[in-house]
């Protein structure tokens, strides 16, 4: 017979560690855990007991005997664990449960091993030989049968447990509940045959061999029920757990029982509240109407507040009939809608802030200039987010800055500001690209700092005006109210709206720019045909900085002639008082000077007070934006036209485009003013010419003859004295011809000079001056006659 129980146990362990493999596979699914650890203990179990079996020896005997209750006082504790789990009851196994439960099971281990020295286990041990194999025949101590006392107690306490979950599951989990209580009662029913003895075979324990009749039906729970898949949920559990408030009445609209959600919101303790009466009196939630309790009765809403906010409740009523279908009582359910209700709200605000939005676009979308586009665009994004005012930045990429263009928040006044990329929440945006909330600006560190604090924001939000992939604008949204902060709703509202404004203003944008660019280019024509009209170089002069105010704005503007290495202030327009015109300005003395003459182009020097090129100038200490266009003719760089602002950063590359086209037209005007000067010169000059030639031929004196000839030479060169020598070929030397003494007046000369003038006779050598006229029969300038080597002392007093 020994084959045949060998066999039945070797089956006794293959099913369950099948079976505690594959539960482990599963072991995040709840009762995995305990079930795996039971399905080892059992076959720990068999698999000690065969050995014990076909140990021949006492002692080997008892080694196995000990080894399997290793095994054996698992199987109590994990049985428990299992139920607990599976009953919906896992919040008992705390830490602290779990230990207590672990004393009984450790404390028998170690008495089981430790029996030699006491006997609480066993007393005595003998073999008794059964047909084909011996057992062992024990003489149990005290310890033993306490262990059977606690074992059975959680037996049948597991048992209870899965009877009630059995009584009120439905089909799919009452198969589950009948696996897990067929699958442990054959082994304990054959454990307590054991246990009292009533086996007619003495020695041999059923328990194991049993585990090999109840493996299958444990197999076939797992496998076919789902043992571990689909779990029971007891209704208590539910209900203690939901956030719907749920409350049990009885026929008489008695309260029964109620879940911690539902006295949360009526205000009551179900303990207390037990056997009340409901209605709205006795519940502290405020709009109840008396007939709430009717049946069917829904859509009656209630709003509470909590730490989290309004709390919203939709009432339900429903009859509870008994299996006769008769009413049993009415459970009243108070269904949170608090998120349903805040989704309505935000679509319904959503809905609006896309309509207003939708409005605004439209709007826009009619002709506007920019300035009132842009103002437009500002009042209406603040009107959208319910704020006080806003503010909009157009970018300048090119010196990596923005300028505040618009600005409507009554408390502090930003128009004109200019921001650095980087500083400020505009100058944030434009340089990431990225939108910016601020709920609390006076304490954000990236703050922009103003005179009194208590002008400044309260909130902030901005967005980037993206066109292209590139920020062309910045819009601001400010409140000013503490604790009226914005939402990310708002931020995505805000930036929705500000890429669709941005596709308005870059279109306004390109229209006023062509509209500029054909009235700067009629006044230009305008310009050009004034100068053109007058040849008077003074009038010239004065009349282009007159026009050059209608092309480019400026607060002073003074125009350079070159002359040589020297500069001249031919004319100036806004000064506080004239500038001195005999100061000589050095071209060295003047870097940026240089650099407008040296590439031919205008130049714009953005900060005067910051940069190193800039060098000041009499009456300049004003002026802290500077644009300097070249005055070309012909290739021929003739002076600077210079415009000054008070205000930094004013002037920009459209602004340098006009000045440097007006440049042009203001040097042809002076070149065709110096041309008619010149001609006009010339043409006075031959007209006195031809005058003294008549004049001469018509006189025989020849001092009247000399005295017409210095008077018209004086007049024409616009000199201040004129002296004639003449050769005198008997004496081989020059002498001064003058006229009469009565006539010396309009000479220049004193008649002390003119009388020692005429005793001087100057020989060849002696005066260079006269040798190189005399010899080249051409004439001479010399700027300084002091310092000439041409000229004699003797005469230089004389010039």
């Amino acid at each position: 017979m020994y084959w045949f129980y060998k066999a039945v146990l070797i089956f006794a362990i293959v099913i369950p560690s099948v079976l505690a493999l594959f539960s482990w596979h599963r072991r995040r699914a709840p009762a995995a855990i305990p079930f795996t650890v039971l399905m080892l203990a059992l076959a720990g179990w068999s698999l000690g007991y065969v050995l014990e079996l076909g140990s021949p020896l006492l002692a080997s005997k008892l080694f196995w005997a000990k080894t399997q209750y290793l095994f054996i006082v698992l199987v109590p504790a994990m049985w428990l664990a299992l139920t607990l789990e599976f009953a919906g009851l896992a919040s008992w196994l705390k830490p602290r449960f779990i230990f207590l439960l672990a004393i009984e099971p450790l404390a028998v281990a170690f008495m089981a091993w430790s029996n030699d020295l006491h006997g609480l286990i066993w007393r005595s041990s003998t073999i008794v030989f059964n047909p084909g194999f011996a057992t062992l025949d024990y003489s149990y101590g005290p310890a033993f049968w306490v262990h059977v006392a606690y074992s059975y107690l959680l037996l049948l306490t597991g048992t209870f447990l899965m009877v009630q979950v059995f009584a009120r599951s439905p089909n799919l989990f009452r198969g589950q509940s009948i696996a897990l209580l067929a699958g442990a009662f054959s082994p304990w029913l054959g454990n307590l045959i054991y246990v009292t003895g009533l086996f007619p075979h003495p020695g041999i324990d059923l328990t194991p061999f049993l585990f090999a009749l109840s493996s299958p039906i444990l197999a076939w729970g797992l496998f076919r029920m789902h043992l571990l898949d689909i779990m029971p949920v007891a209704f208590e559990t539910a209900a203690q757990s939901m956030d719907d408030g749920l409350i049990v009445l009885d026929a008489g609209n008695r309260i029964v029982d109620m879940n911690p959600a539902a006295e949360r919101i009526t205000g009551l303790v179900a303990s207390s509240a037990a056997g009340q009466v409901a209605g709205p009196g006795l519940f502290k939630v405020q709009g109840l109407s008396d007939g709430f309790l009717e049946p069917g009765k829904a859509g009656q809403e209630i709003c509470l507040s909590s730490p989290e906010g309004a709390q919203w409740y939709d009432l339900q009523v429903s009859d509870l009939r008994d299996r006769a279908g008769l009413s049993s009582g009415r459970s009243v359910v108070f269904r949170n809608v608090t998120q349903h209700k805040r989704a309505q709200e935000a679509l319904r605000r959503r809905a609006e802030e896309l309509a207003a939005m939708h409005a605004t676009l439209v709007d826009i979308a009619n002709p506007y200039d920019l300035p009132e586009l842009l103002g437009t665009i500002v009042e209406r994004a603040a009107r959208l987010l319910n704020a006080e005012g806003g503010s909009l930045f157009i970018t300048e990429p090119d010196k990596r800055q923005v300028r505040c263009v618009v600005n409507i928040y009554k408390r502090l006044d930003i128009s004109g500001q200019v921001l650095a990329y980087g500083q400020g929440a505009a100058g944030r945006v434009a340089e990431s690209g990225e939108p910016l909330i601020i709920n609390d600006y006076p304490e954000w560190p990236g703050r922009v700092t103003y005179p009194g604090e208590e002008s400044s924001p309260a909130a902030l939000i901005s967005a980037p005006m993206v066109w292209r992939g590139s920020v062309i604008g910045v819009l601001n949204v400010i409140r000013a109210e503490a604790g009226r902060g914005f939402t990310p709703e708002d931020l995505e509202l805000l930036c929705l709206f500000a890429n669709q404004i941005a596709i308005a203003v870059e279109s306004a944008r390109l229209v006023q720019s062509e509209r500029d660019q054909r009235v700067q280019a009629e006044t230009l024509r305008e310009v050009a045909g004034g100068l053109n009209m007058i040849l008077d170089r003074k009038q010239v002069l004065e009349l282009i900085l007159e026009q050059l105010a209608r092309v480019v704005d400026y607060d002073s503007a003074s125009l350079m002639l070159i002359s040589g290495d020297t500069l001249e202030i031919v004319v100036d327009r806004g000064f506080d008082h004239d500038i001195r015109r005999d100061v000589v300005l050095k071209l060295g003395d003047l870097e940026h000077i240089c650099q407008v003459i040296e590439q031919r182009g205008p130049l714009i020097i953005a900060d005067t007070s910051t940069d190193p090129r800039w060098r000041s100038l009499q009456q300049s200490d004003h002026i802290r934006n500077w644009l300097g266009a070249p005055l070309i003719f012909k290739n021929h760089v003739m002076g600077v036209l210079n415009l000054d602002k008070e205000q930094p950063g004013y002037y920009q590359t459209r602004d340098a485009e006009l000045a440097m086209a007006f440049a042009s037209h203001a040097a042809v005007a002076i070149e065709n003013a110096r041309l008619f000067e010149t001609e006009r010169s010339r043409a006075d000059l031959i007209g006195m010419l031809q005058k003294i030639t008549e004049a001469i031929g018509t006189t025989l004196d020849s001092h009247q003859a000399l005295e017409m000839i210095v008077q018209t030479a004086q007049r024409a060169i616009t000199a201040d004295r004129v002296i004639l020598f003449l050769w005198d070929d008997r004496e081989k030397a020059f002498h001064a011809a003058l006229p009469h003494p009565e006539d010396m007046a309009g000479s220049g000369l004193t008649l002390e000079q003119a009388e020692s003038l005429a005793a001087m006779r100057i020989k060849p050598g002696q005066a260079p001056l006269m040798d190189l006229i005399q010899k080249s029969y051409e004439p001479v300038f010399i700027a300084d006659a002091a310092s000439s080597p041409l000229i004699p002392q003797k005469l230089v007093r004389f010039f």
